[in-house]
């Protein structure tokens, strides 16, 4: 990966393995994806992608994993909401297995 300044961002940019897609350096995590399909979808434009490089800041990872609570990352609502993902609530399937009578 290499650097570069693009104006007129005043962040500091990274390209991935296509050298084609500015990542801001600054971000605990950045995905590269090439673009798979384009979907209209009434108003809403959908992408599916394939990741096609990662990187995860090293200040992110506990016990050789990403950690949601040192990433910290945002998410985006409808009507321009932006929330922080919460604390975890449960192991996964466990609550589901207790659900269905633990089978």
């Amino acid at each position: 990966m290499h650097k570069k300044n693009i104006a007129p961002l005043s962040q500091q940019c990274v390209f991935g393995e296509s050298n084609l897609v500015p990542m801001i350096e600054e971000c605990p995590v950045c995905l590269e994806c090439k673009t798979i399909k384009h979907v209209e979808v009434g108003i809403i434009d959908v992408f599916i992608a394939e990741v096609i490089q990662s990187c995860i800041d090293e200040d992110c990872i506990k016990d050789r994993k990403p950690d949601i609570q040192l990433i910290d990352p945002m998410i985006y609502t409808m009507k321009d909401n932006y929330h922080r993902i919460g604390e975890r609530m449960t192991l996964p399937f466990w609550i589901g297995k207790q659900y269905n009578g633990g089978g």
